[in-house]
């Protein structure tokens, strides 16, 4: 079974949005994304732009 997490992403505009992903890479992978590049792909259709982020939040999905 893959894990799911939550991953809360809070914007400067102070909207938030929150998604659950499932990363074949599981939280390693979430990180890796987050640290390497600038964006994230969270869906096929959405990317986040982390340049208009302030803070990410990660929680297992209970």
């Amino acid at each position: 079974m893959v894990k799911s997490y939550y991953v809360t992403f809070e914007y400067v505009n102070g909207k938030t949005a929150c998604y659950e992903l499932a990363p074949g890479r599981g939280l390693a992978g979430i990180k890796e994304q987050i640290k390497k590049f600038r964006w994230y792909e969270v869906s096929s259709t959405e990317i986040v732009n982390l340049d208009n982020v302030l803070s990410v939040k990660i929680e297992d999905v209970k």
